[in-house]
């Protein structure tokens, strides 16, 4: 089996919006004093808006989150997430994830290391926008079989809307990872829908799926449901609180998981 710590079908956050793949908490208790510490690092952190899925992030602006808590895709232990992304030019966006599994003793790092591309295709008078994004990542410090390097290509769109339904947006892509290594390739895809209830308080339901692209292989795979609610705390800044539950999977636990997390852009 892979060591499944990749942040998977993951949109990116969207522009004049809260993020789509959101740094957080697996669970209350254990990790609560992590949680702690990484909302006083995100506190000494500056911020503008967040960007993501199809929407690119404004030349210069970048943005930021941070995490620990248990592994989300297949209970690896505790692992520590970020993310990045920068606008480095009008409609490009660059950025990174970085999943690294954690333990209490001082170990070397080990983990999983992407960086990405995304470029925005179109963009539409009534709020539409389409890009394409190339991925390219690998894990380092593990065994050579848990997560050889991989090269992926999406596809995504999204709409933001006005009038009556101003502040709600929606949001889609499409994916194919390719693996290395005889591993079998992925096939991703998300689908999003959200609204600012108010001012400072965001809510949005996902679909996120990452399947084995390779129907005869015993690989991992996920299909699961997220519920999301973000209130602004303070300018640029957000607490996110984010339900997770598999709808189904492959090599998966069952259970519902609540994840918190912070979000920094500037």
């Amino acid at each position: 089996m892979r060591f499944p710590m990749r942040i998977r079908g993951g949109a990116r956050p969207a522009l004049g919006r809260a993020p789509l793949v959101f740094p957080a908490f697996e669970r209350l208790g254990a990790s609560a004093t992590m949680a702690l510490v990484w909302l006083a690092v995100a506190f000494a952190l500056p911020s503008p808006p967040a960007q993501a899925g199809p929407w690119t992030s404004l030349p210069g602006a970048s943005f930021t989150s941070v995490t620990s808590g248990m592994d989300p895709d297949g209970r690896t232990g505790f692992r520590r997430d970020m993310y990045y992304e920068h606008g480095w030019a009008e409609a490009v966006t660059v950025g990174f994830n970085v999943n690294e599994q954690q333990s209490w003793h001082d170990e070397p790092f080990a983990g999983r290391v992407e960086g990405f591309l995304r470029q925005r295709v179109w963009q539409g008078a009534a709020g539409d926008v389409a890009a394409v994004q190339v991925e390219f990542g690998g894990g380092l410090g593990l065994a050579e079989e848990d997560d050889r390097p991989d090269a992926t290509a999406r596809i995504l769109y999204g709409r933001g809307f006005g009038g009556p339904l101003k502040g709600a947006w929606i949001e889609g892509g499409l994916g194919w990872r390719r693996e290395s290594g005889g591993d079998s390739d992925r096939a991703l895809a998300t689908a999003a829908a959200g609204l600012h209830v108010t001012r400072n308080l965001m809510a949005m339901a996902a679909l996120e799926a990452d399947l084995r692209g390779d129907r005869g292989s015993e690989d991992w795979e996920v299909l699961r449901l997220t519920a999301t609610v973000a209130h602004k705390f303070r300018p640029g800044a957000r607490i996110a609180f984010r339900l997770v539950a598999p709808v189904m999977g492959r090599r998966m636990e069952d259970g519902v998981n609540l994840r918190i997390g912070v979000w920094r852009s500037f």
